[in-house]
């Protein structure tokens, strides 16, 4: 494409990326919503939260998301033996 039109390209996978960022946002901010109880966290203040949750694994860079993944799959993989535990019998 040549180092002026694949600019163009480049300017389109931002706005989609931004875009999905925004939709990600969005959901991480109805699900803290409506987890939250008594519905005490609005969709918001949720959105807020998941935004500058984002920005802090953005500014710090991957290495601390990493950090986090790490750890993450451990709760997660407990999880997924409770629901093979509950759901087996059936």
């Amino acid at each position: 494409m040549g180092y002026w039109p694949s600019r163009i390209a480049v300017l389109f996978n931002i706005v989609v990326m931004g875009g999905y960022g925004l939709v990600d946002c969005l959901l991480a901010g109805q699900i803290l919503s409506a987890i939250s109880p008594n519905g005490s966290l609005s969709i918001v203040v949720g959105t807020i939260i998941a935004a500058f949750i984002s920005l802090v694994v953005t500014g710090f860079g991957i290495k601390l998301f990493h950090v986090y993944e790490r750890y993450a799959l451990i709760p997660q993989v407990c999880m997924f033996f409770i629901l093979v535990g509950v759901a087996g019998p059936r």
